[in-house]
């Protein structure tokens, strides 16, 4: 038997090596102070000297900062590392500021255990080539945070503002990770990136079976004021699913005026984009994957299709997918859709592109539970869902009948819908066929049970090619439409 002493923050490793038993190997616990006015302090340095020395860091680092204001003159990689943790120190009362120079950035890179507190990041853009995201669409994007590969990763009140591209991305987290009390806002988009937005999650890669399971949960925070005129892209949050496994728990969030918008050479304020405060994509052939959306609030939304929520299934096979999006306790207040979904859009894509429905029969493809809708507004010479809209989109409408019509179950129970509406387009014509609940081409079940839709500017309910199922007590009145207040 061995006695080994492990003195102070030195922690003990256990490595082991070939056919040998085992090496005990001790690992230093270092710790680094970051300030623009050390003084006295060991240990203590500018933030550049840090990033001109971040080849070298080691694991099990701490990068301590005092309060201040910092200028971050060049970008910093950390890579292949554990245990890695930048904070506001414990005493500091005011902040840690980071102002980025042009094009400058974080990337943290298979990092296994990753924690960042209590730091503002201001201005950072860092290019990134989004191959490896396996993006829709190849080309430039800019971020102020990627985090490649990073497992167990924990945000604890950090802000990331006025970035260039995406505030923050995080691609194949693995493990359990946390967002906590965080502030991502003010992102915009250049013409040469092909996304922005204030945050993605993306599990887009998944040769690597390792990072097929991850849980991610986002807390009392928000995503706020993001403006993009770009396409592929939601300017609050983008949640991109090609894996399985994926849990995403998205509670106590605030949505708010995120703007999907583009200008066009015609002088039309908007093109087609999709998904204002939050955008939702399962594709290909991902399978077994939740989100659940509790106690979130989704206000001022503005894009072409789903203003405050985007949901989309691509499929390419006929599996049992079991791709679940549930959504209690939430708000969805004064969103503005151009063409479809004013609050919530629904859409599921079939054809030659994207192949049949993986979603089965009886699964429960989406769930609104206790959810208010108010105010929502679709501007659109069309007719459209001004609350939800539900509809198939094909890759090529002259074989539509020849496909397989999606199969799913959507329930909405115990939801409000109230003083919803439509309003003309730029070209001053008003849809007379829109609904607050507006289902086309669909070969699905809807559930409605225990819901109120009142005083809304358009039609209560309109479907076509659906199965609804009434439940409970639904309770339809005093709604204005064209073609009937009520269905």
């Amino acid at each position: 038997m061995f006695l080994i002493l492990v003195i102070s923050i030195s922690v003990l490793f256990h490595a082991m090596s070939g056919c040998c038993l085992g090496a005990y190997i001790l690992q230093q616990h270092t710790t680094f102070y970051v300030s623009n006015h050390c003084g006295e302090k060991a240990s203590c340095n500018t933030l550049d000297y840090y990033a001109d020395r971040a080849n070298t860091m080691d694991s099990n680092t701490e990068f301590i900062f005092l309060d201040g204001h910092y200028v971050l003159n060049k970008s910093i990689t950390l890579s292949n590392l554990s245990k890695i943790m930048l904070k506001l120190c414990e005493n500091c009362h005011k902040s840690a500021v980071i102002f980025c120079m042009q094009g400058v950035g974080f990337k943290f890179e298979y990092i296994q255990g990753l924690t960042i507190a209590g730091i503002t990041l201001h201005n950072c853009s860092r290019m990134h080539s989004n191959m490896a995201l396996n993006f829709i669409q190849s080309g430039l994007l800019h971020t102020a945070l990627y985090m490649y590969y990073v497992s167990n990763l924990s945000m604890v009140e950090v802000t990331v503002q006025h970035t260039l591209g995406y505030g923050v991305i995080f691609f194949m987290l693995s493990g359990s990770s946390t967002v906590n009390g965080c502030c991502f806002q003010n992102s915009f988009s250049s013409r040469n990136d092909i996304a922005a937005g204030n945050a993605m999650l993306a599990f887009t890669d998944c040769t690597d079976t390792k990072s097929r399971s991850a849980q991610v949960e986002v807390t009392n925070s928000s995503f706020l004021f993001g403006k993009s005129e770009d396409y592929y892209t939601a300017t609050g949050l983008a949640i991109l699913v090609r894996c399985s496994g994926i849990s995403v728990k998205i509670e106590h969030v605030t949505f708010k005026g995120n703007e999907a918008k583009k200008n066009s050479n015609n002088g039309r304020e908007v093109e087609r984009i999709s998904g204002g405060n939050l955008a939702i994509g399962f594709y290909n052939i991902s399978t077994h994957n939740s989100v659940w959306i509790t106690k979130c609030n989704f206000y001022n939304g503005q894009a072409f299709y789903g203003a405050g929520m985007y949901l989309t299934y691509y499929a390419n096979s006929l599996e049992k997918c079991g791709n679940t999006v549930i959504v209690e306790d939430s708000v969805f207040s004064n969103n503005t859709a151009y063409e479809n979904g004013g609050a919530v859009h629904v859409r599921f894509f079939q054809g030659l592109s994207y192949g049949n429905s993986c979603v089965e029969r009886g699964k429960t493809t989406l769930e609104l539970n206790y959810c208010t809708f108010e105010n929502n507004i679709v501007r659109t010479g069309k007719d459209a869902g001004i609350g939800v809209a539900i509809d198939n989109a094909y890759a090529d409408n002259s074989q539509a009948s020849s496909y397989k019509f999606i199969l799913y179950s959507i329930f909405l129970k115990h939801c409000v819908f109230v003083n919803n509406n439509n309003t003309p387009n730029e070209d001053g014509i008003r849809s007379s066929g829109s609904a607050v609940l507006y289902a086309s081409q669909q070969n699905g079940d809807l559930l409605i049970q225990d819901c109120l839709f009142s005083s809304n500017g358009v039609t209560a309910l309109a479907a076509f090619r659906s199965k609804l199922y009434f439940s409970g007590n639904v309770t339809i009145y005093n709604n204005i439409g064209y073609e009937g207040g009520g269905m």
